[in-house]
């Protein structure tokens, strides 16, 4: 049986809050406004409660006192719904454009106050997991208080679909598995792809997407061929991130395509270009454009271009390599110029190539693609430079503690089910998941380095990375026996990867075409037969002979009618 309830009994029973359940990030604050209107006329409706119930209780003849009082302000939630209007109001303020520069104290003290009102051992967790293992951060401020704030931080990590990627990737991707364990919104931006239009060809038909930032980059990737590229980089991306027990489901992938051609896009461009000197564009390219005696204009678009994707991806922090440190501060200087927020920016370090240098896609022998066969890899890191003591160019070395040892980590905190908010974190991975350890480690072992061969000896095993360095330091740890765990630990990390691209034919289709064999034999074109066509009468080189040829030849006398044949021949 169903019972008629009036509002009042709604309200004194305690069902008067408005919930949301399964709403987007973006629509947060529209949220908040709505779930804040709601309170306030709430807090109306209590207050009149509130006067109603005193009034009825001076008309009785029962005699009221201070608890009456307390009953009645506890029954209509009066407390309540005031501090919650004032704490709604409070949070208006953030909508405030003047509180995106964090520099200023009014800001700091501002959020201060939310602090107060937040669990700060909550926002201490997750900013560490968000920065721990970073070579540097700028603007952390910020997060701390948009995590203060109780909402989630947005980031962007981007690439540029140019040669073919290598296992240095791994340290961004692992990386990202933290920010979901934070709580952190990410979108993976293949940076800036648009829609080409062959006006080159006057042909206004609309081609394959192409990336415009790999492009621009000094036309470091023919034109043709980045369409193809920026597919066959998606495919190796959600394979690798599925390698690693990362939930694709919870990132968010982004083409350029969707805001670069915008009219506000394009005339955010024009006004940067209107504002950036050359010397300033010109600096901050100078890490990742690649740098020529004659460097093209495009060099230059290159810094401001991944800018505006901060504004037009709606993020809080951008994250990259430490070599775009010169992009990221020439955006914090020139996007509060535009009248737009100034981000965060979280750098990763970078991991050398295996002969001491760059990691560099030019060069085959300083860097392992993703695809490499056994063979491959296990070749490259022979030849990999491991001096025995060396700890400073060693490339090996920089990748056990820029990947081996933080996936490790990773796969073992999984296991004790430390995956933060990230609860979808391992489902649906490919490939062994085990840390790179024994499994008679001692606890709280995240490396084990065998010694096999000849000399033998019991395996090492390491807590940390600084364990490992001070040992192959001290010559505790030979080249050989380093070199054997980094290419059993790549092997188990790679294999998932060439499983999953011989079992798809699409993507082995898109490699072809993405990056066709140079040597390759091309078929030679056809010649065309050549047709003799005779020229038309009075044309061609003949022309004039046949026409002198007819002037000088007279024609035959005519015959008399009074002639009869063979009267000449008598005369």
């Amino acid at each position: 049986m169903l019972i008629e309830r009036t509002p009042g009994e709604l309200v004194l029973s305690g069902t008067y809050q408005c919930i949301q359940i399964g709403v987007d990030h973006l629509l947060l604050d529209e949220i908040w406004i709505l779930a804040t209107v709601w309170e306030i006329l709430a807090l109306c409706f209590a207050g009149w409660l509130v006067v109603k119930r005193f009034l009825e209780l001076r008309r009785s003849s029962t005699r009221w006192n201070m608890g009456n009082f307390l009953m009645v302000l506890t029954q209509t939630h009066l407390v309540y719904f005031v501090a919650y209007a004032a704490v709604s109001c409070f949070n208006f303020g953030l909508l405030s454009p003047k509180l995106s520069d964090f520099s200023s104290v009014g800001t700091q003290v501002y959020y201060g106050i939310f602090q107060i009102t937040v669990p700060s051992d909550d926002v201490e967790a997750k900013y560490d997991l968000i920065t721990r293992r970073l070579q540097e951060v700028l603007g952390g401020d910020s997060i701390k208080a948009i995590l203060a704030e109780g909402r989630p931080p947005k980031a962007y990590w981007g690439t540029a679909p140019t040669g073919r990627p290598h296992i240095g990737y791994f340290v961004a991707l692992t990386k990202i598995a933290d920010f979901l364990r934070a709580g952190v919104e990410v979108k993976i931006l293949l940076a800036g792809t648009v829609k080409q239009y062959s006006y080159m060809r006057e042909i206004v038909t609309e081609q394959d997407s192409i990336d415009v930032h790999a492009f621009l980059d000094n036309l470091k990737a023919p034109l043709e061929l980045v369409a193809h590229r920026t597919k066959y980089y998606e495919f190796i991306l959600r394979t690798v991130f599925t390698s690693l027990g990362i939930p694709t489901s919870k990132l968010i992938f982004v083409q350029g395509s969707d805001y670069q051609l915008t009219r506000e896009y394009n005339l955010d461009n024009y006004r940067l270009c209107a504002t950036v000197t050359e010397h300033d564009a010109k600096k901050a390219g100078a890490e990742v454009v690649k740098q020529v005696e004659s460097p093209l204009i495009s060099g230059l678009l290159y810094p401001g271009l991944q800018a505006l994707d901060e504004q037009y991806l709606g993020v809080d922090f951008q994250f990259g390599g430490v070599d775009q440190r010169k992009i990221f501060t020439f955006a914090e200087l020139y996007l509060p110029r535009l009248g737009y927020a100034k981000r965060a920016h979280l750098m990763n370090p970078m991991v050398p190539g295996l002969m001491g240098g760059k990691m560099s896609s030019s060069d085959p022998d300083s860097k392992i693609d993703f695809l490499d066969p056994p063979e491959a890899v296990k070749r490259k890191i022979k030849k990999a430079f491991c001096e025995e003591g060396n700890i400073t160019e060693n490339g090996l070395l920089a990748f056990t503690k820029a990947v081996l040892i933080p996936i490790s980590q990773l796969r073992i905190e999984r296991r004790r089910g430390e995956t933060g908010v990230d609860s979808e974190e391992g489902q649906g991975a490919i490939g062994d998941q085990s840390p790179f350890v024994d499994d008679d480690a001692p606890e709280g072992t995240v490396f084990t380095i065998r010694r096999e061969g000849k000399f033998g000896g019991p395996p090492s095993h390491y807590k940390d990375y600084q364990e490992l360095e001070d040992d192959f330091s001290a010559k505790k740890v030979h080249p050989g026996d380093l070199k054997t765990a980094v290419n059993k630990a790549i092997d188990s990390l790679l294999a998932p990867i060439r499983t999953a691209f011989a079992e798809s034919s699409e993507w082995q289709k898109i490699e072809k075409l993405a990056y066709p064999d140079p040597n390759a034999k091309t078929e030679p074109k056809k010649k065309k037969e050549k047709v003799y066509h005779p020229p038309p009468p009075g044309k061609g080189k003949n022309a004039q002979v046949i026409t002198a040829s007819a002037e000088s030849s007279e024609p035959p006398p005519p015959i008399s009618e009074n002639v009869q044949p063979g009267a000449a021949g008598e005369l």
